[in-house]
This record gives structure tokens, sequence and C-alpha cells, in this order.
């Protein structure tokens, strides 16, 4: 759990069951919900959403469902839910990309009670889950409009405004900056497959690995990115032609472009030797040599064990600059840059 100053537990003892297929979205809502009390269970898919409601022993309060899924998707699981007239009554809030109008009509057509948009806003989605609850006033105005006020960023900016994405979190940064780490390494990983898929020539494989990559950008806020998965993912299930090479070429810089802007955003805190005892921490010298060659070793693989690797190298040490650039690039998945820094420091 990460320290936060929220002094009442909004969600408190609330039983909530969350549907969504993309793990670090899951990962990222769970965590939220948490920080609110929330007692979270998750579900991978559609499927196994309807079958932890109607099967399980649990019971919950409410429902929070992804609308696009690989097996079934989230219309279809609510359809599930309130065939059993045992869940009549049970709260579901659908989580959708597109919070307009026609979707919500879907979504209520459907049997759900409420829609939100996705990137999920705590800001947003607290109230929303309190209404729906009981425990608070009905949202006062749509969805939409408050999505669009306080969005100061333009079409083409790698990130959305930091202030924003901050908000959406809750203004957890140290969970943040945590989340900024696994999107690092799935991206790298969604990027393999990708690539894979391409050389395949498996479009089913491609379209689902750019909506992957669509979903989990618009969380963390990177929305070129985002967008041009979603570019993707369209031509794809339009059947355009599409050059392969020249896809991966500009979704590799936009992966690298966002990962550095999250970076020189939301650096990882390191506290300043300037502000506490230098006795508390270890000099730099005290990292063997044999963990530096256990780390290149790790660098020169391209395995991303090296982050973990570096971070638990670094805990209680008092780094200087060589070091803050080698995590840096670490973290940013620079490995050959890694590995000449690296270098430098061990001929020192």
């Amino acid at each position: 759990m990460y320290p936060h100053t929220i002094e009442h537990l909004a969600l408190e003892s609330v039983r909530v069951l969350v549907v969504e297929d993309n793990q670090l979205n899951r990962q990222v809502i769970d965590e939220l919900l948490r920080l609110q009390g929330a007692l979270v269970t998750l579900a991978k898919g559609g499927v196994e959403g309807v079958e932890w409601v109607t099967q399980s022993d649990k019971s919950f309060d409410i429902v929070i469902m992804d609308m696009q899924m690989p097996d079934i998707d989230g219309l279809e699981a609510t359809r599930l839910i309130r065939a059993d007239g045992r869940f009549n009554d049970l709260p579901i809030l659908a989580m959708t990309a597109n919070a307009s109008l026609a979707d919500k009509a879907l979504c209520l057509e459907a049997g759900m009670n409420e829609h939100i948009g996705k990137p999920i806003d705590m800001t947003l989605l607290l109230p929303c889950m309190l209404a729906l609850l009981g425990r608070g006033p009905t949202t006062s105005e749509p969805v939409e409009q408050r999505l669009l006020s306080g969005s100061h960023t333009h079409k083409d900016d790698v990130l959305e405004n930091p202030e924003s994405i901050l908000r959406r979190f809750g203004g957890e940064r140290a969970f943040f900056i945590d989340v900024k780490h696994h999107f690092a390494i799935e991206m790298s990983q969604q990027f393999v497959l990708l690539t894979q898929a391409f050389e395949q020539g498996d479009n089913n494989a491609i379209s689902t690995i750019a909506h992957t990559i669509k979903g989990t950008a618009s969380n963390i806020g990177a929305k070129r990115l985002a967008a041009f998965a979603e570019q993707l993912e369209r031509s794809i299930k339009n059947t355009d032609s599409v050059d392969a090479s020249d896809y991966l070429s500009q979704i590799q810089r936009h992966i690298n472009d966002s990962l550095h802007m999250l970076d020189t955003l939301f650096p990882d805190e390191v506290i300043s030797t300037n502000e506490v005892d230098k006795s508390q921490y270890l000099p730099i010298e005290s990292i063997d040599a044999d963990k530096k060659v256990r780390l290149m070793a790790l660098l020169i693989e391209q395995n991303l064990d090296a982050i973990d690797y570096l971070e638990s190298m670094l805990i209680n040490v008092a780094v200087d600059k060589q070091w803050l650039r080698l995590s840096s690039q670490v973290s940013q998945l620079e490995f050959l840059d890694a590995i000449d820094t690296l270098t430098s420091i061990m001929k020192e």
C-alpha cells in the first residue's frame, strides 16, 4: 500500500468486483479502490465476472464492468447476471472508452445502472460509486462535461496534462510512479508480441495487441501512443493496407517518447542527501562489484529483470548523478545507453 492523506475511507468495507481484461488497468483500479477501503475482487474477463457473481460464495455490493473484453463483452456479461433474479438490484457500473450518449443507452438497455468513461478518474469514479451505493448524491453533471472541464492538452501532446493524470490517480504520486515502471515493462512485452504478430500476418492478434496498448496507454495518460494504437486497431479492422515496418517504427517511437516524458514529469522519488543525515545511507562505493557484473549481464541480455535488480541494488544507498542516470535509462528500457553508463561506472 502507498501513503495517502485521505482521512475518511469512502469505500470502507464495500465489496467490489472489478471485471477488466487489461492486467495493468486491473492493477491500477484495484489499488485505487483499496486505498479507499474497498474489498476488491478481480475478474480477468466477462465469463469469469459472471461466475464470480452467480456461482461463488462471495457477495458483492457493486460490480465495475469493462465494456470491451475478448471473451464476452460487458453488455453480454450484464445480461447474464440480470438473468438471475437474485441480482436484479446489484449495482453494475460500466467502464467504456466511448463515454457517449449512445453507449450509455446500450449500457442501460443491457441492465447496467450507470457508465463512466476511460481512462478511470477517481474524482469521477468515486462519487458515481457512492451514488449507486446510496451513500452520496447523484452526479450533478454529465460525465462528458466533467471530462472536458480541466482538460488543457492539445491532441498532439505526448502526454495529457500531468496534473490531470495525477488527479485521476487520486493524487497518489508514489503509486503512479510504480505504475509507470510496470507500464514500461508492459509496453516492451506488447511491442515484442506486436512484432511477432506482424511477422505471422495474424491480423486478429495485431488488433487485440493494439487494443491492449491503447487501453494501457490511455490509462497512464500517454495520449499520443493511445491515439496511434487506436489508429492501428481501426486500420486492421477495416482491412486497410498496413506497412508493418512503418507501424512498428512509429509505435516504438511513441512508446519511447511516452516513457521519456513520464520520467521527466514524474521522476523516481530519490531522497536528497542534502535533506537527510548522510549517515543513514550507505555510500555508493558499498555496491558489490559482483552485483554490477550481474546487472551488466542482464542489460546485455535485454532482460527486464534488470529493472527490479537495479532497484534492489540501490536500496538505502546514497546515489550520485551517474547512478541516477543509469536508473533513468534502465527504467526507460534504454539498455544500450545503460550499458555505456554502467561501463563508465565500473571503470571508476
